[in-house]
């Protein structure tokens, strides 16, 4: 578990934009909030209160109490009209009132003395300037998503635009699980940020990164809160990011796009040697699709959907490798500078680099084979000599549906089912890790869903409660290599293995030191979801506004092999420590080191984490408010199903049964116990079916101060403080897997 503490002052100047803080509701709705005055500022007790929705014509109603104040604490993304009367003074109507998602909208209404029958409209811009919370963010509506120059219209570009982002984002993000959430914000590290849709998490968990890349279409707004946030707030102390999905209207509305790039409107790159032409990538990128929303019963019931397709073949750029000349898969390394060493005798071969066919290797010499898995060079030289530039090919459809519901002013609900699938073929390996393209070619299918059911009830004025249900899911993650990974290509192969286990059959993984060796990736299954439950409840009283509430998020993850242990099918490092060159050694067959793993588990990790949480936000005066609150973590700590989990706990570990060690770093056979320190879930674990404790004391205050200083909602002075928590992500919890005695990985040398 991690903590961090943040300590902020934010400071907002008269003419300035502010950056608009989080509010302490659910994040996909903001707030409105205000007092009503005579014309000598007296407050105003008792007066009505109209919040109109001009989207959807949705109505929520308030009383202002002895302070004269009123407070709307859940209010849906949008346009709004505030209505208020009173007997013996003239109805006030302001129109236009911008609400965006965890903001509040704080109003002073000054009414004129008057018939009821009479009223004064507003049409002046509400104040943007947050005099309520002490956190800090950021709101970029739908509109200027679209109007922004996005060069792959995806949402996690946007997060550069925002101050104090430091973003390690590639210029051509990917799909599934090529896509990245790497920025930092305010220094905080990159793993311990939040992105959301509606309130959900839209991330893997356990890897950190697929995510449901929405239609920006679709997008109401986006949403960055990156500072003191409130007790509503869990997770880290990383950026609050939060997409609000659209929502249909009253009136009918859609859109039909296309976006794309296309390499024949690009320069070519330099020529990569004298007398051959430019290499012009290709890089062809189409993104098209459309969507409609409206009415299906006016003011009650509305939809919107959406539906978009990428079609991407896109270059990562040059790529240089090392292949062997012809004259090298015969064993003639002549055209080397250096000498080499036969390391049968010590000495030089008896024909300077050339290695006699008795020696060579006849595993290696059919590896060799020409246009097998290395290809001829394409360029001069003995190093560098092949060029490549071989795109990448993504298939990517979403469909996203929304749906609302408000049936009474007391009561509403909305629906948001959204699922996306990527086709990707991968010439140079799902992750890039070769440098020539073919040899470990990959085909990935990656379909992600994501929900969630919102509902809202105000059982009266002064109380409101909100119910979200989600889910996040990746599915079906599957991988398969080329076929030439296969060793039934390669007739005669004949390179024993430690263990039975190998999938596809595939040739081992071949590091040749000063050339393009070869990684054979493995086959991959993977099944990761969370489903969150968050109650949020709103009790406004006098100067008080008491928020509490809980949040449960069970979670897990079921995935067969691990990127950092695909070695199944056996790993051969060829350093040229024999010989004096990398390939030299394969030829001869002198590897320096050789691992293969035993086995690779179908893991099942699961989790459960518990959030409640409660705080008060208190009107010390009319320009001054404190927010105080706290917020209890509980992460149980992760467990897999089947207890194939181990790992090193020294608190276990007994000097007296250490296994001596040699001067070489062997150990002597029988003396003390391998095993010492070792513990395995469900057996030996001093943690039950886990490997560390549980933590149960993790409390996280928070505290904010707002001040209007002059009291017109112009000038605000804000400072904050909290303590957060967050669970350990990526895949550090894997190792358990491949630890003994569950599992082996010998290396030899």
């Amino acid at each position: 578990m991690k903590t961090r503490r943040g300590l902020a002052v934010a400071f907002v100047m008269f003419g300035m934009l502010l950056i608009p803080p989080i509010s302490a509701q659910i994040a996909n709705t903001g707030s409105v909030q205000g007092t009503i005055t005579d014309p000598s500022g007296a407050v105003l007790s008792d007066a009505r209160v109209i919040l109109v929705s001009q989207d959807t014509g949705s109505v929520q109603s308030a009383q202002t109490d002895s302070a004269g104040s009123f407070n709307f604490p859940i209010v849906p993304v949008g346009q709004y009209r505030l209505e208020v009367s009173k007997p013996a003074f003239k109805s006030f109507v302001q129109r236009d009132i911008t609400v965006h998602a965890a903001e509040p909208v704080h109003l002073t209404v000054a009414m004129t003395v008057g018939q009821v029958s009479e009223s004064v409209e507003v049409t002046s811009a509400v104040p943007t300037i947050d005099t309520v919370t002490a956190s800090e963010g950021n709101t970029v509506t739908g509109k200027q998503l679209n109007e922004l120059p996005l060069t792959n219209r995806l949402f996690t570009q946007l997060v550069n635009l925002e101050p104090g982002v430091a973003s390690a984002l590639d210029q051509n993000p990917g799909f599934g699980s090529n896509s990245e959430v790497l920025f930092s914000v305010n220094g905080v590290r990159n793993d311990e940020n939040n992105p959301m849709i509606d309130g959900v998490r839209d991330l893997d968990t356990f890897g950190g990164n697929a995510f449901v890349a929405p239609n920006l279409f679709a997008v109401s707004e986006f949403r960055v809160e990156n500072n003191s946030y409130s007790a509503a707030t869990g997770h880290s102390a990383g950026a609050q990011v939060n997409l609000i999905s659209r929502n249909g209207t009253n009136q009918f509305h859609g859109n039909v796009f296309e976006f794309f790039r296309n390499d024949a409107l690009n320069a070519p790159f330099a020529a990569p040697a004298a007398g051959k032409p430019g290499l012009l990538p290709e890089n062809r990128y189409n993104d098209f699709g459309y969507d409609v929303g409206g009415p299906l019963v006016k003011n009650k019931l509305f939809f919107f959907w959406s539906e978009e397709w990428r079609r991407i073949i896109q270059s990562s750029g040059l790529r240089n490798g090392t292949v062997p000349t012809d004259a090298e898969r015969g064993g003639d390394f002549s055209a080397l500078p250096n000498t080499l060493t036969d390391p049968n005798t010590g000495q030089p071969f008896a024909t300077r680099n050339v290695i006699p066919s008795s020696e060579q290797d006849p595993n290696a010499q059919l590896l060799l084979a020409p246009n097998l898995f290395w290809p001829e060079p394409n360029a001069p030289g003995l190093s560098s000599n092949f060029l490549s530039a071989v795109p990448d090919h993504t298939r990517w459809r979403e469909e996203s549906l929304r749906l609302d519901y408000k049936p009474t002013e007391r009561l509403s609900a909305f629906l948001r089912m959204t699922q996306d699938t990527a086709l990707l073929y991968r010439p140079y390996g799902l992750f890039g890790e070769n440098s020539l393209p073919y040899v470990g070619d990959a085909t990935q299918k990656y379909p992600i869903y994501s929900g969630v059911f919102n509902v809202t009830y105000s059982p009266k004025p002064t109380l409101v409660s909100q119910f979200l249900f989600g889910l996040y899911r990746d599915n079906d993650l599957y991988l398969r290599n080329g076929p030439r990974s296969c060793r039934c290509r390669v007739p005669g192969l004949n390179i024993p293995e430690l263990f039975p286990l190998n999938e596809g059959d595939r040739i081992p993984t071949l590091n040749i030191a000063g050339y393009s060796g070869i990684v054979e990736q493995w086959y991959f299954y993977n099944a990761s979801y969370s489903m969150p439950f968050q109650n949020d409840n709103t009790w406004s009283h006098g100067a008080h506004t008491a928020k509490f509430g809980i949040a449960v998020t069970r979670e897990g993850k079921n995935e067969l092999a691990n990127p950092s242990n695909n070695s199944t099918n056996g790993v051969f490092s060829f350093d040229g420590s024999a010989s004096g060159d990398g390939m030299a050694d394969f030829l001869l067959g002198k590897a320096h080191s050789y691992s293969e793993t035993a086995l690779d588990p179908y893991a099942k990790y699961r989790w459960i984490n518990v959030e409640p949480y409660v705080e008060d936000q208190w009107k010390l005066r009319r320009n001054l408010t404190l927010t105080a609150g706290l917020r209890y973590t509980y992460y149980q700590p992760e467990y897999e199903e089947q207890n194939f989990f181990a790992s090193f706990d020294a608190a276990t570990w007994v000097a007296s049964q250490a296994p001596t060690v040699n001067s070489d770093g062997t150990l002597v056979p029988g003396s003390g116990n391998f095993a010492n320190g070792i513990i395995v879930a469900g057996k030996n674990s001093p943690y039950g079916n886990a490997l560390f404790a549980s933590r149960k004391n993790a409390f996280a205050p928070r505290i904010g101060l707002a001040w209007d200083v002059a009291g017109r909602g112009k000038t605000s002075v804000r400072a904050g403080y909290g303590i957060f928590y967050d669970r350990w992500g990526s895949y550090s919890q894997f190792g358990g897997l491949y630890n003994p005695p569950l599992n082996q990985k010998p290396l030899i040398f």
